[in-house]
């Protein structure tokens, strides 16, 4: 009778471990995710970061995938195994987001030196040197400063702004300015005539350029606005 239960019990424990295996193979098939193969992926990879791989290389069950991006290029662990991204590392930022970012931190260190609003934000490479021209306004003055591509300030020109009544007339040396940039050369000669015949005042400037063009450049004597440009050989 002993034997009999022992043997009833002993196959009861063996049924609810073998119930116990059976059902922990059912549940971990159902949760655990397939294998993804390397093509697999890569189009997993593409689709979640929006970009294209350009390199891959296996590492046992890990594929590491080179992503290309707007932003750069990314070096990408994936574990084919458990399907998922292991890990994710900035390798190469694109130039024009570099570029980016330089120019924010020379306004950022003009900023700080001098307050105002920047109006104007250029660049110059000469002799593999990068300068930048800053330009600066606040209420009365306007700031006009040159950096180096470290930040540090090599020149800055201050400016008075002069308030103007509706007919005041603008100076010979804005009038100049006015019509040397209009045609980019150098000026020559200027001259004023009066307000004729309905005709508003202006300044008659002769600029010449290195190409040996010379052009005749009118300017109106108030607003400082550009009425005529003529050439010549």
């Amino acid at each position: 009778m002993l034997r009999t239960t022992s043997g009833r019990v002993t196959i009861v424990f063996v049924s609810l471990l073998l119930l116990t295996v059976l059902i922990w193979q059912i549940v971990s098939s159902v949760t655990a995710a397939d294998p993804l193969s390397e093509k697999e992926a890569i189009e997993h990879v593409e689709i979640q970061y929006k970009g294209n791989v350009v390199e891959k290389q296996l590492d046992g069950d890990d594929s590491i995938l080179t992503l290309e991006t707007e932003t750069g290029r990314y070096e990408i662990v994936f574990d084919l195994e458990r399907a998922e991204v292991k890990n994710v590392q900035q390798i190469q930022v694109n130039e024009k987001e570099g570029q980016s970012s330089k120019e924010e931190e020379i306004k950022k260190i003009a900023n700080e030196r001098y307050n105002g609003e920047i109006t104007s934000f250029t660049s110059q490479e000469n002799d593999e040197a990068i300068s930048y021209e800053v330009i600066i306004e606040e209420k009365e003055i306007s700031y006009f400063i040159t950096l180096d591509e470290e930040g540090n300030i090599l020149s800055t020109e201050e400016k008075l702004k002069v308030t103007q009544g509706p007919n005041t007339r603008i100076s010979k040396e804005e009038a100049s300015e006015i019509a040397a940039e209009e045609v980019e050369g150098t000026v020559d000669d200027v001259d004023f005539e009066e307000a004729v015949d309905g005709k508003p005042p202006y300044f008659l400037i002769e600029v010449e350029r290195g190409d040996d063009l010379e052009a005749e450049v009118q300017v109106h004597a108030i607003s400082g606005e550009v009425l005529s440009v003529s050439w010549e050989d």
